[in-house]
């Protein structure tokens, strides 16, 4: 079945531990303010959802982690553990597409309740916004067909405008910037799920590494803690690398 037609995760009945520094910092939050309840929502995201019966969540474009369709719901890896996390709160998903910039916006003044869009822990609007720990890590590498890694100073085919040719020079080797990385015939850089979905081996060479998060109201801790715990369980019961490069095809 193509990815982009897959149901989304499941809802989980077990889930992990939550990351120790964000339980300790909550329970220091809870001594020094005697909090009443634990995790918090100064804004009440969570319950408003749950009174709403509808996840606000606004998205942009960026395949394969997000893939708009004009009409109905959109495709790409996040859209579906988005679902799949509104399933198990028992609640509707209001999708609202729109740029990156405009998205944000309406999450820092909680007109949104969470946006995803393929983002990383380094990306610039994180430090007027709430981000999750990173719920997956990716690599770009350079593959080749036999996973023999080219030469020094060999050409490496590379998508155009892709910010991965400077680091190929920096490893000393000659980017070629091709509008399609499928016409390749030999080396290519790209992330490790768009060249295994082109049927390209490994080769050793890392160029870049990358954490995913999504992103919800600054300091909103319940509907944080609720997100975070379903994406480990999620990582944890899925490939969801495998589930990219399945969404690439």
């Amino acid at each position: 079945m193509n990815a982009l037609h897959q149901p989304p995760f499941p809802a989980f009945r077990r889930r992990p531990p939550l990351h120790f520094a964000k339980w300790a910092a909550l329970a220091l939050c809870f001594l020094l303010t005697a909090c009443d309840r634990f995790p918090k929502d100064p804004e009440g995201s969570l319950e408003k959802a749950q009174e709403r019966g509808t996840l606000r969540v606004g998205l942009f474009e960026n395949p394969p982690w997000v893939i708009p369709h004009e009409g109905q719901a959109p495709g790409g890896l996040e859209p579906q553990l988005v679902q799949g996390f509104a399933d198990e709160l028992g609640l509707q998903v209001a999708w609202h597409e729109q740029g990156a910039e405009d998205a944000f916006d309406a999450l820092e003044h909680h007109q949104l309740d969470l946006v995803i869009g393929g983002m990383t822990q380094k990306n610039p609007w994180a430090k007027h916004v709430g981000t999750t720990l990173p719920y997956l890590k990716t690599r770009s590498i350079i593959a080749t067909p036999t996973g023999e890694a080219p030469a020094q100073n060999a050409p490496v085919a590379v998508k155009k405008d892709s910010v991965l040719a400077a680091l190929l020079e920096s490893q000393s080797y000659t980017p070629q910037p091709m509008d399609d990385l499928a016409q390749a015939e030999g080396a290519v850089a790209a992330p490790q799920w768009q060249a295994a979905a082109l049927g390209l081996q490994e080769t050793g060479v890392v160029l870049q590494q990358k954490k995913h998060v999504m992103a919800v109201p600054r300091g909103e801790n319940a509907l944080l803690m609720h997100l975070e715990s379903y994406l480990l369980e999620a990582g944890k019961q899925h490939s969801l690398e495998t589930q990219l490069k399945e969404t690439a095809r």
